[in-house]
């Protein structure tokens, strides 16, 4: 006979053993996981062997560039293409892994769709340039070409502010042909023009305002009275500019010039100031630049916050595509960035990446030192997929700048 002792520790003993069904419940369960998980590895390796690459707004050139820094490797399929204007922009985010695009218009509809990049590439730009979902590449930018001997004669120091820039047109009158020219004949360059302004004297909100109400598709007389902030409308910017123009601070008929206009007073030296893109500034010879130096209209003294108008070459994923994830990190490589700013010859994104020149890293440390970084130009920010519109609104500008 067992004591009571005794039999409550083999009653113990016995409720303490599992079930041999359980056990082998179990058993099947870790065996099934053993063998499921070879299974998703393997049909997640053969997903990511396939990377689809789509390219929107960029030139060939700029395409070919990108396309050299993505490794081709024997057990990647790489699929390369380039959208046309009419693509359906919610359809790139389900056919494409990564898309290299224009910052603006299409790449903040995507964002809401995309897939967040790697803490490693995001660490790498400026932290005014950091966007988890749509990373630059490289920055563009617009800018004043001040011609340096008339600066001189003006004491060597460019205008810091607003009304220190307007006085140094005025100082300028009577010296050369004109105090500014751009080739407004451009639509681009005209709308460029038209934002930086707004930008400079309404500030970056004021910037963002326009931009917003071109996407809503206002119409263009309900448009030029809605108040942008700090004072400042579309049509107090235009009346500005027909006041510049009226009072010989800018070229009369300057939102008709065309480009080879634009060269003749750059090239022989006949304007104090000129405003034109980098990526346009590359376009005339180096002995002609030499006598130019690059920097930005600037802003109201009573103006806050403010970034740099930059059109940017951006990146973003739509996937979780290994490859995809490791191409974009390469590209934002101080490597690459070397590459892609020598090619392009605009400002690399990665902050330690050497630029092509002292212009391409001036835009960068710009960009780096605003609150607002790099913004959109207009054109890139409301009217990528609506040129048609586009054309529209330039039109309406150059109207009402005859007026």
């Amino acid at each position: 006979m067992k004591s009571k002792e005794q039999q409550k520790k083999t009653d113990r003993l016995n409720t303490s053993k599992i079930n041999p069904k359980i056990l082998a419940g179990i058993g099947g369960g870790i065996l099934f996981l053993l063998l499921l998980l070879p299974a998703v590895f393997f049909v997640k390796k053969h997903s990511d062997k396939n990377v689809r690459i789509a390219f929107y707004g960029l030139t060939e050139q700029y395409e070919n560039y990108i396309k050299e820094l993505i490794p081709a490797q024997e057990n990647v399929n790489l699929e390369f293409v380039s959208l046309k204007d009419d693509v359906n922009v919610k359809s790139i985010s389900k056919k494409y892994d990564l898309l290299f695009s224009w910052k603006g218009e299409v790449t903040d509809a995507l964002e809401v769709s995309a897939t967040l990049i790697s803490y490693k590439a995001v660490s790498l730009v400026p932290e005014t340039l950091q966007n988890k979902k749509c990373l630059p590449l490289l920055l563009d930018s617009c800018e004043l070409l001040y011609n340096k001997k008339s600066a001189i004669k003006q004491g060597g120091e460019l205008p810091s502010d607003f009304n220190g820039f307007v006085q140094y047109l005025e100082s300028s009158k009577g010296e050369l042909v004109t105090p500014m020219v751009l080739n407004g004949g451009d639509d681009r360059i005209l709308t460029a023009f038209v934002g930086n302004l707004v930008e400079k004297t309404g500030g970056s909100e004021a910037y963002k305002k326009l931009i917003a109400e071109l996407r809503k598709g206002t119409d263009f007389e309900s448009l030029l009275g809605t108040p942008l902030g700090n004072n400042v409308t579309l049509k107090s910017t235009l009346e500005l500019l027909k006041d510049w123009t009226k009072t010989g601070l800018l070229f009369k008929g300057w939102y008709n010039l065309s480009a080879a206009d634009m060269s003749y007073f750059i090239e022989e030296k006949q304007t104090a100031v000129a405003f034109t893109f980098l990526s346009v500034h590359r376009t005339y010879p180096w002995k002609v630049m030499d006598d130019y130096e690059s920097y930005l209209i600037p802003p109201f003294v009573s103006t806050v916050e403010t970034g740099l108008i930059c059109p940017s070459v951006c990146a973003m994923l739509f996937s979780k595509n290994s490859n995809a994830s490791r191409y974009l990190e390469t590209l934002l490589s101080k490597q690459a960035q070397e590459t892609l700013s020598d090619n392009t010859q605009l400002a690399p994104a990665n902050s330690r990446a050497r630029s092509f020149d002292k212009q391409a890293d001036d835009v960068r440390y710009w960009a780096a030192g605003t609150k607002s970084g790099a913004l959109p130009d207009l054109y890139n920010a409301a009217f990528q997929t609506k040129p048609e519109e586009f054309a529209e609104f330039t039109a309406k500008i150059r109207d009402f700048l005859q007026r």
